[in-house]
């Protein structure tokens, strides 16, 4: 199953997709999925999050700030000391 979630970090709303497993109760161990610098959440590693949480696990997967559909300007800037 996937659900929108959004958080805050250093200031700016990041949002994602919440994976967790289909007909399996809670809790679950969980890891968090993000593409490095420059890509959006919808390049592949959906699929990694939707074959992690078949194998049980809770996944959540975010775009980076300026990215996608997380806030932060400028958009699509990479700057690493920030």
């Amino acid at each position: 199953m996937r659900q929108d979630i959004e958080f805050v970090s250093a200031g700016t709303t990041l949002r994602g997709w919440l994976y967790t497993p289909d007909g399996a109760s809670g809790p679950h161990p969980a890891v968090v999925v993000t593409h490095g610098l420059g890509a959006v959440k919808e390049q592949y590693t959906d699929d990694i999050a939707e074959a992690l949480a078949a194998a049980g696990l809770a996944v959540v997967l975010y775009d980076h700030a300026s990215f996608g559909a997380s806030d932060g300007e400028p958009r699509q800037e990479v700057d690493p000391w920030t």
